[in-house]
C-alpha cells in the first residue's frame, strides 16, 4: 500500500470517529438545553454489533437508538440493514450546532 492510499484509509477512518464526537457535542448540546434527558454511548461488545453507536432518551422519555455515519450512502445501506436505529448523517465540517436540528428531525 503506498502513502497516498495509506493517507486515504486514515482519513476515512478519522472522518468516522469524528462525525461521532460532533454528534456527541450536538446530543450534549441538546440536553444543556432540555431538548433530551439523557445520551450514553453503547458498548463496543454489547450494541455496537448493529450499527447502534449512542442510545438517546428523549424528553418525553422515549429510548432511541442512534447510528452515526459520515456518508449518506452508508445511512442508506444501514437504514436497510438496521431498521429499528434512527440514522444520523455528520457531514465532514458540520458543526454541532448544525447537526441538532438534524436530531430533532430524525427523532419527530
Amino acid at each position: 500500500m503506498n502513502r497516498i492510499e495509506r493517507l486515504i484509509r486514515e482519513t476515512q477512518r478519522n472522518r468516522g470517529n469524528v462525525g461521532e464526537e460532533i454528534a456527541r457535542q450536538a446530543l450534549d448540546l441538546m440536553q444543556d438545553r432540555g431538548q433530551i434527558i439523557s445520551h450514553w454511548p453503547t458498548s463496543w461488545d454489547e450494541d455496537h454489533y448493529d450499527h447502534c453507536d449512542e442510545h438517546v432518551i428523549g424528553s418525553d422519555g422515549t429510548e432511541y437508538r442512534l447510528g452515526i455515519s459520515s456518508s449518506e450512502t452508508n445511512r442508506r445501506e444501514d437504514k436497510t440493514k438496521y431498521p429499528d436505529i434512527f440514522h444520523l448523517v455528520v457531514l465532514p465540517g458540520e458543526s454541532p450546532e448544525e447537526i441538532v436540528p438534524k436530531v430533532i428531525d430524525l427523532l419527530k
